[in-house]
């Protein structure tokens, strides 16, 4: 009798965690600053009231305060409809070791709010991968890209940390709606 009862303890917990795994990776990602996945630009600038267009049919630039931080907001469009909001952070340092130190403070927040992701470092070149001293400077490079990602139901969310080798830095936030944007390139 007590092995039956915790084997039933054991399925019932492991059920249990399975759900709740589930619920966070199936539950929709919510739209930003009162806007909803699917607004027409024209909606979207009306909601905003003060952007520029990028982009007639495409693409709208808003400048934000995130989190206390200077941020571009770009608020992409497939065939009409909002489909990707990108948050472009601007702080520029003159040391590369505070990049990952503003990406490890953005990931606590995203973490808190839309739980843990997958973080993938992709080493293109793993002269610096084990001085951790030196990551800020690998990505300054093009040597390291840190990636985390979160999946939702009709899309996900990504936060990326990347550089050039001509040390040209992009932090930033992308919150994709998948079911809308198939037709746009999310490679800006």
């Amino acid at each position: 009798m007590k092995s039956f009862l915790l084997v039933l303890t054991f399925l019932f917990i492991n059920a249990s965690l399975l759900i709740a795994q589930n619920e966070t990776v199936t539950k929709p990602i919510e739209c930003h600053r009162g806007l909803e996945w699917g607004m027409t630009m024209s909606d979207v600038k009306a909601a905003l009231k003060t952007c520029e267009d990028l982009d007639k049919e495409k693409l709208i630039e808003y400048g934000v305060k995130l989190d206390n931080r200077d941020a571009l907001v770009h608020y992409q469009f497939a065939e009409g409809k909002l489909c990707n909001i990108i948050y472009l952070l601007e702080k520029l340092h003159t040391d590369p070791s505070l990049y990952i130190k503003d990406y490890e403070e953005v990931e606590k927040e995203l973490t808190n709010k839309y739980g843990a992701g997958k973080t993938d470092y992709q080493w293109k070149n793993t002269k610096y991968k084990d001085d951790t001293k030196y990551h800020g400077f690998a990505v300054s490079r093009g040597m390291l890209v840190l990636e985390t990602s979160r999946p939702f139901n009709n899309g996900r969310v990504v936060h990326l940390l990347s550089g050039t080798i001509d040390t040209n830095i992009k932090h930033c936030i992308h919150f994709e709606n998948t079911q809308l944007s198939k037709t746009v390139s999310t490679t800006n």
